[in-house]
Formats: C-alpha cells, sequence, structure tokens
C-alpha cells in the first residue's frame, strides 16, 4: 500500500472511532500517531498536488465550472483552440493535481472571488486580466477571506509585499507554438509550475522548456523573473514579492518552495487539530502535550530533511505568554505563580500554543573562494 493509500486508511479509522466516541471517552493516540507520521511521509507528493484555478473567457460551452486533471481531459467541444493551448502551458513544467477552469461571464470579478472563499483550491491565474481587475484579485488574496493561503501569480502586481502574491518581472515572454503570447498568459504556466513542484525542490534554476526567449530584466526583491541562458529560458530566482521582514516573516519566507512547505505544514496541524481533536477531548494539560507530542516527535521529525531543517528543534508547545494573558481576563496575576502553574492553567476552550520551526531550502546562490 503505498503512502497516500495508508492516510486515506487511516483517515477512515478515525472517523469510523470518531463517530461511536462520546467526548474524552476514546484514546486514539496510536491512529493519530500513524496519521501524523502518514501525514509526514505523504508531503512531498501532496505538495505536488496543487489545484489551480484558472478564469477565462470561452462561450463554447456554458458550465461556469469545469476540472480536468490533465491535457487529454480537454477538447475543442468544449474549448477554443486557443483556450486549449493556453491551459496546457499550466502541464508544461510540473503538473498540477487538477485544473478548476471557472468560465468568466458578464458578471463582475468580485463574484468569482466570493465564489474562491468556498472551494479549497491553492493556485490562481487570470491571463485575460488588466490592471484595474488584477489589482481587485490582488486585494483579496492578501484579504483575511483568503483563509487558504491561496496563491496568485500577478502580470501587473507591484510592491504587493505578500507570500500569497507572485509578481513576474519579465513583460515579453514569447512561447515555441502560441504566437500571441505575452506576460500575462505566462501567469498560467508559472502557477501550473508552482502547483505542481514537489517540496524536494525548487523552481530555482529550472528550465521553462516551451519558453523561447524572455526580455532581460536585473533581478530585484519580490519579482520572479525568467532570463535566457543559452538556448534555453530559465528561472533566476523562485521568490514571492514578500521583501518586509520581522521575527515572524523571515527573509526565507520569501522563497516560493518555503512558503509552500509552510502551509502544508499549517494547515495539517490545523486540519488535524478540527478533525480529530476539537470537540473530542477535555482541554487540560495532558491532551494539549500530548496533541504537542503527536507533532514533535511525529510529525516534524518525519518531515526532516525535505521541509523541515534536520539541525534545528523544531518544535510546537504551551503558549506561556498567551497564558498569562488568560489568566489576567481571569482576574489573577501570573507573577505571583510558577511556570508550571501557568503552563498548566485551564483556559477554558481556548488552546494556546507557540513553536519555532526552520523550513529547509535548496542550494541557490554559490559563494566561492579559492587560494591559487
Amino acid at each position: 500500500m503505498n503512502e497516500l493509500a495508508k492516510l486515506n486508511e487511516t483517515r477512515a479509522k478515525l472517523r469510523s472511532m470518531l463517530k461511536a466516541a462520546e467526548v474524552g471517552q476514546i484514546n486514539p493516540y496510536p491512529v493519530i500517531k500513524v496519521y501524523f507520521e502518514t501525514l509526514a511521509r505523504t508531503a512531498v507528493q501532496r505538495s505536488e498536488r496543487g489545484i489551480l484555478v484558472l478564469f477565462l473567457t470561452d462561450t463554447t460551452k456554458i458550465d461556469k465550472w469545469t476540472t480536468i486533471k490533465s491535457v487529454a481531459d480537454l477538447s475543442t467541444e468544449y474549448w477554443t483552440e486557443e483556450n486549449i493551448a493556453l491551459v496546457q502551458t499550466a502541464f508544461e513544467v510540473f503538473s498540477p493535481y487538477k485544473v478548476m477552469i471557472r468560465r468568466k461571464g458578464s458578471d463582475d470579478v468580485a463574484v468569482f472571488l466570493k465564489e474562491l472563499e468556498t472551494l479549497k483550491v491553492t493556485h490562481l491565474a487570470c491571463p485575460e486580466l488588466e490592471n484595474e481587475d488584477d489589482g481587485k484579485v490582488v486585494t483579496w488574496i492578501k484579504g483575511k477571506t483568503n483563509t487558504r493561503n491561496v496563491v496568485y501569480v500577478s502580470a501587473f502586481a507591484t510592491a504587493s509585499d505578500d507570500c500569497r502574491v507572485v509578481e513576474l518581472a519579465n513583460k515579453e515572454v514569447k512561447h515555441k507554438t502560441i504566437k500571441s503570447y505575452d506576460s500575462k498568459k505566462f501567469t498560467v504556466m508559472v502557477a501550473g509550475a508552482i502547483a505542481g513542484c514537489p517540496l524536494n525542490r525548487s523552481l530555482d534554476n529550472i528550465v521553462f522548456p516551451t519558453i523561447t526567449l524572455v526580455d532581460n530584466v536585473e533581478p530585484a526583491n519580490g519579482k520572479f523573473a525568467m532570463y535566457n541562458d543559452d538556448d534555453v529560458v530559465k528561472c533566476r530566482l523562485a521568490i514571492n514579492s514578500k521583501t518586509t521582514f520581522d521575527s515572524t516573516w523571515k527573509p526565507g519566507t520569501r522563497f516560493i518552495k518555503i512558503f509552500e512547505g509552510m502551509n502544508i505544514v499549517k494547515f495539517d496541524i490545523e486540519d488535524t487539530f478540527k478533525d480529530y481533536w476539537c470537540g473530542l477531548y477535555i482541554n487540560n494539560y495532558d491532551n494539549k502535550i500530548a496533541f504537542c507530542n503527536n507533532i514533535n516527535k511525529v510529525y516534524f521529525k518525519e518531515l526532516a530533511p525535505n521541509v523541515l531543517s534536520p539541525d534545528f528543534d523544531n518544535k510546537i508547545d504551551i503558549d506561556v505568554e498567551a497564558n498569562k494573558r488568560y489568566i489576567v481576563t481571569d482576574g489573577k496575576d501570573p507573577d505571583t505563580m510558577s511556570e508550571t502553574e501557568i503552563r498548566t492553567y485551564p483556559t477554558g476552550e481556548e488552546v494556546f500554543l507557540y513553536g519555532q520551526v526552520r523550513f529547509s531550502n535548496t542550494m541557490v546562490n554559490l559563494q566561492l573562494g579559492i587560494q591559487y
């Protein structure tokens, strides 16, 4: 049985256990351990299964949404030849798990964005939008309703300063077979490549085989740039638009590989809590630590070295400062309490956890000093 099949089997076991359970009465920790272990082992495979959404005009059919798994699913019965050629470019570098195409009608871009809020998708390209509507999409991508951190590739955006926006630097892009090609259409290929790229590598320096020429641009922070290298066109540096950094958003988060890894880890933990912990276990110290231990000793351990750095103490634990703030709202003074008392203090329905992790990156910049 492959790891993805094992993951689905473990999910089924957990659902079965939850149906028969009452609060606090079952102890699925052994199954949870297997689940976290399998989540980690499948992280690279699942990172290749990004779901790309395209926003296109096509009146061949009236279906608003269409999902395809490969270029074999495209036919002139449903799409114009021009759109078929464009959608195929999403599969030319790495292949996403699937592509969902939303036919663009007379409705406003805002209607489309509202629909996105209810869908479990990962990447987005809108190759027909002009500057104003593209700006509306960027605003939505950076907003609070983009709860799944959908990543948008834009040919117009500038100074977005957000990991969820990838700004294309090149304004001239030539395709081997598509004559009327430009940077807007190139967003489809880039978004497809990001959606299908596994976490054990990056798009840095990768060849885009059907791109024949790009304009020369100077490398710049926050810009995804391509360059001509002999007879091929390569990605110079696979970065998003993030340019401002702090203790939370460190400089490494500008790399697309690292942000994709952050999303895998974030949603694996949050989804596991929501599906298999929330509402089932009493919110006491032992159950909080059991949840942390499954993450630290199983999930994080298995994610090294392709996703998390094995040379760092990747760990989540009780958020002591958040517990202190809760204690104050409870009318007590945490300064009169020991750290153990603060850590074990009952926090109602709130589970305050805090962690530090370091993500692995690929080799990018060589600094070579040689003495002769």
